[in-house]
């Protein structure tokens, strides 16, 4: 299997994300043939039983903006599936505090789109 040559930093921004009570209410999973895609999960049994679901969703929600940025930093574009295990009438905030629940797959396209720079980033401001 290949490994996707920023990989280590985009999980590393993942981990790094601020987190409710500073518990990481998530795991992040490398999936994919080519290991370019990352599962992200909210993980309940990380948490103690008094943090809500919503907090539980909030922490999550910091982690999957981090993965994104750090996806896009890298260059690449990230293309993101909400929720791809639940059905569509099904809320979030009722299965986050039943254990691991998966809340993102998001696949790092291979292509780069444009190199991050000192240039990209003052036109951005």
């Amino acid at each position: 299997m290949a490994w996707h040559p920023d990989m280590a930093r985009i999980i590393e921004a993942v981990q790094s994300a601020p987190s409710i009570f500073g518990r990481r209410a998530w795991d992040a999973a490398l999936a994919g043939e080519e290991r370019d895609r990352v599962e992200l999960y909210a993980d309940a049994d990380r948490v103690p039983d008094d943090v809500s679901p919503r907090e539980v969703a909030i922490s999550c929600g910091a982690a999957l903006y981090n993965l994104r940025l750090a996806i896009r930093v890298a260059g690449r574009e990230p293309s993101v599936w909400m929720l791809p295990g639940l059905d569509q009438g099904s809320p979030l905030i009722d299965h986050l505090n039943r254990g691991r629940v998966l809340v993102a797959s998001v696949e790092i396209m291979t292509e780069r789109t444009k190199q991050i720079g000192r240039a990209s980033c003052r036109e951005r401001v």
